[in-house]
């Protein structure tokens, strides 16, 4: 997130503050009136500072454009109940009905008109469509815009950091995600690594959105939760940078004990070959003896070969 300053205005989620709690929008304006550290007070009315916010709960600049890239056919029973779920949702963040954009449309040339006018001041920009591995489908033929042709048609003067949320089938499955969160419109690219059915997708992205949004998560936290909260086999990918994000999985330690007499007392114990801190026993590190904890006493050698 850009810095934030005193005298700026920026949006607090609602449970952040209690003074919010009976706001009717989820995220509210505030001017800043004091930083501290990690934490910011925002003005709750006539000049009267909020309680500590921790800054990394808010957002500057949390506008939505919706764009709906329709097909005709199945647009009634599919596009059209996706798009409202989520244009429905969306407008719960804001009071102001100027922070959350929905356009539908079946023409590239318009699509590239409303980018113009409206996605340059949007952050977070919602793709639903059909699609396939090379990008976005629309139209009764569905015609396939693929990443070159959006890099066209999605132009900006300067390097912006917005975020894509794709709700299309397969458009995380192959390079498509890949190339586009590697453009100056774009640094961060979320899609379905299959096909998704509609239920499945709002569900995804409502919970991405609230925890992004409202609990101060991150956008790898953020995408985490949601990949949790959609049942079955269905799932999406995210691309920072270019570079398909991979979530790393400590392995599972799996001890293998042996049983073994200690040298010096003769109590029997069990010692860990994957990892002797996990046994009641120990091998000397020099002559290769088995011994209690008691008897070595925390020392990687025995008494004896110590004295040599």
């Amino acid at each position: 997130m850009d810095s934030i300053n005193e005298g700026e205005f920026v949006y607090v989620p609602c449970n952040c503050a209690p003074e919010f709690n009976s706001c009717h929008e989820a995220l509210v304006r505030a001017e800043v009136l004091n930083i501290e550290g990690e934490t910011i007070k925002v003005n709750i009315g006539e000049g009267t500072e909020s309680q500590a916010i921790d800054i990394s709960k808010v957002h500057k600049n949390p506008s939505i454009l919706i764009l709906c890239l329709g097909d005709i056919v199945s647009e009634s029973q599919n596009l059209d109940p996706l798009a409202k779920s989520i244009l429905h949702y969306c407008r719960l963040f804001h009071r102001d009905g100027g922070q959350v954009k929905y356009y539908k449309t079946r023409s590239i040339d318009d699509l590239k008109d409303i980018w113009n006018e409206y996605g340059k001041t949007s952050s977070i920009i919602i793709f639903i469509s059909h699609g396939c591995t090379e990008g976005f489908t629309f139209g009764l033929k569905h015609v396939c815009i693929s990443a070159k042709e959006l890099k066209s048609v999605f132009t900006l003067d300067e390097e912006q950091n917005k975020l894509f949320i794709s709700l299309s089938c397969q458009t995380g499955c192959g390079d498509f995600g890949s190339e586009i969160s590697n453009t100056k419109f774009c640094k961060e690219f979320i899609g379905p690594d299959s096909n998704i059915h509609s239920a499945l997708a709002s569900q995804f992205c409502q919970t991405f959105l609230v925890n992004y949004l409202m609990d101060g998560s991150n956008i790898i936290e953020s995408f985490k939760k949601a990949k949790k909260a959609i049942p079955g086999t269905m799932s999406f990918n995210l691309f920072l940078d270019g570079e398909k994000y991979v979530e790393k999985i400590a392995p599972i330690y799996t001890p293998s004990f042996e049983r073994h007499h200690c040298t010096e007392c003769g109590c029997l114990g069990e010692f860990d070959v994957n990892g002797s801190d996990y046994g009641t026993v120990i091998k000397c590190s020099s002559c290769q003896k088995y011994y209690c904890h008691g008897c070595i006493d925390g020392i990687p050698a025995c008494k004896a070969c110590m004295v040599c």
